[in-house]
């Protein structure tokens, strides 16, 4: 069964989507499987009266096309041109599907700490925010989706020319 039914996002409860041993050295983990894929346009195209789905693939590749630039993070999303983001590909229109991120971080006392995230029972999480101003330090957001995408970018500025495994979070903030 692939992602592609008549469910939005959500892998049902009962199916099996292994995740290994994390490195707590590193700052998250998703699993690397390919098994829950949705085919993008087509995706888009099935849900393309719900609100949550606006904007969804530029953003998308604004946000891809600033992680692969280096674009050092501020709160605000670069937006890129039409023909820039035209030149990020999705191998064969592919995101793939997760039921599960496991986040490490470091709690109040310096101890270290992990959280396992999921869009069903786990999806609100509160992060540092960016902004300039002192009127609240951090941000909240609610987890829709867990992906991962094989890239190919095909910018002048390319250093990459074979695919690149991308992970994000789809959140409503």
């Amino acid at each position: 069964m692939t992602a592609d039914h008549d469910a939005l996002l959500h892998i049902p409860f009962k199916a099996s989507e292994p995740l290994a041993y994390s490195d707590p050295t590193s700052h998250y983990h998703i699993s690397n499987g390919t098994r829950y894929h949705l085919n993008l346009p087509q995706w888009l195209q099935k849900h393309g009266n719900d609100p949550a789905l606006d904007n969804f693939l530029p953003w998308l590749k604004d946000h891809l096309l600033s992680r692969i630039l280096g674009h050092q993070y501020d709160g605000d999303e670069t937006e890129f041109s039409s023909a820039k983001r035209a030149q990020v590909l999705f191998v064969n229109d592919r995101i793939f599907q997760h039921k599960v991120i496991r986040v490490n971080y470091t709690m109040y006392d310096l101890r270290r700490s992990q959280d396992s995230l999921n869009p069903c029972t786990h999806a609100d999480v509160m992060v540092l925010g960016h902004e300039d101003d002192d009127t609240h330090p951090y941000w909240y957001a609610r987890i829709l989706g867990i992906f991962h995408a094989n890239i190919i970018y095909r910018g002048s500025d390319a250093t990459l020319v074979e695919p690149q495994q991308m992970n994000f979070l789809w959140v409503w903030c």
